[in-house]
């Protein structure tokens, strides 16, 4: 129930993941599904991803959420990589996520 911004009974749920990023088109990318340790009996309100390791040499690891249910996700992380010749890199990212919900 919603009282004047307040919610009451929120489930919060976190944990950590990795995601494998592959080169593809010039763009280093790539997708991991995760389940939530408890089904979200009515709704997922908001779902957070932050990079905890980037791939080595890499800059800009970026990690957002691509599909959502009561039960998990996929998130989905980029990079913009590149060896020392400035050839996109592929490697593997920790990703931190926390999904609120009721």
């Amino acid at each position: 129930m919603i009282i004047n911004g307040v919610k009451r009974n929120l489930i919060k749920q976190w944990g950590t993941t990795t995601i494998s990023l592959t080169v593809s088109q010039n763009a280093v990318e790539g997708n991991t599904p995760i389940t939530f340790p408890t089904t979200f009996p009515n709704a997922v309100l908001s779902l957070q991803a932050s990079v905890l390791t980037d791939v080595a040499g890499g800059t800009c690891e970026t990690c957002r959420p691509s599909a959502t249910s009561n039960t998990g996700a996929t998130l989905r992380g980029m990079s913009i990589s590149s060896n020392s010749a400035g050839s996109p890199t592929a490697g593997t990212v920790t990703v931190y996520w926390e999904a609120t919900g009721y």
